[in-house]
């Protein structure tokens, strides 16, 4: 779960700053943002209180959030 989550984080992190293009990336990978993250939420909120980082995959939770409502 950690790398899937770790992936998306980063895809995420580099579509808000622009370093990727986020048409390209929505294209390709916007069906395993939305299944993965609807999958893995509850495993996300879980770390966050464990770990006291309530901003923990928070760039991963944004990127579904953009493409979970185009």
């Amino acid at each position: 779960m950690a790398d899937i989550s770790n992936l998306f984080e980063e895809l995420g992190y580099a579509t808000r700053k622009g370093i990727a293009d986020a048409e390209t990336a929505k294209e390709h990978l916007a069906g395993l943002v939305l299944k993965y993250f609807g999958v893995l939420r509850p495993w996300v909120e879980h770390r966050r209180k464990e770990s006291r980082r309530p901003k923990a995959m928070e760039h991963f939770e944004w990127l579904y959030d953009q493409w979970k409502s185009s």
